[in-house]
C-alpha cells in the first residue's frame, strides 16, 4: 500500500525546508569589523569585569545638532559597581510609521550614574539612505565573507 503525504503536511514541509535554507543563508553571512563605518559606529565598546566592578571602555558620549548630525564625537571609559545597581528601564523609540522601533535598556546606578545600552545596525559611510528593515532582515549591512 502506498503512503501519501496530505496537502497540509506538504505545505508544512515546504515551510520547514524554507526555514532551514534561510538559516543556512544567514549563517554564511558573517559580520566584519574591517569596514569604513559611519562615525558613530567606528569604535566598539569593550567590557572588563573585575569582582564587583564592570569597566566599559569606549562608551559613546556624543553631542548632536538639531538636525541629528554629530556636533561632538567623544568616547569615555566608565566604571560601574554591580553592588550600586538601582534600577533598569526598557524604552522603545519608534523611528517609522509602520511600527519599527529602536529598543533601549537604561541602567541606573548609585549617585545618578546611568548607562544606556542599545543594539543598532552598523552603517558604512557609503550608506547615505539610512536604515532599511528589509535590507536588515537579509543581513544587507554585513558583507559576504564565505
Amino acid at each position: 500500500m502506498k503512503s501519501r503525504i496530505s496537502h497540509p503536511r506538504k505545505i508544512l514541509l515546504v515551510f520547514i525546508a524554507a526555514g532551514i535554507a534561510w538559516i543556512g543563508f544567514l549563517a554564511l553571512k558573517t559580520p566584519t569589523n574591517d569596514e569604513n563605518w559611519q562615525t558613530q559606529f567606528q569604535i566598539l565598546p569593550t567590557i572588563e569585569l573585575s569582582g564587583d566592578t564592570i569597566r566599559i571602555l569606549n562608551v559613546r558620549d556624543f553631542r548632536y545638532n538639531d538636525d541629528d548630525s554629530i556636533a561632538e564625537a567623544h568616547y569615555i571609559d566608565q566604571n560601574y559597581k554591580l553592588s550600586e545597581f538601582r534600577n533598569a528601564w526598557y524604552a522603545i523609540s519608534h523611528f517609522a510609521d509602520h511600527g519599527l522601533a529602536h529598543v533601549l535598556l537604561s541602567f541606573e546606578f548609585k549617585d545618578d550614574q546611568f548607562l544606556v545600552v542599545s543594539i543598532e545596525a552598523r552603517l558604512r559611510k557609503d550608506n547615505v539612505d539610512g536604515y532599511d528593515p528589509i535590507k536588515g532582515l537579509f543581513r544587507g549591512y554585513t558583507k559576504q565573507s564565505c
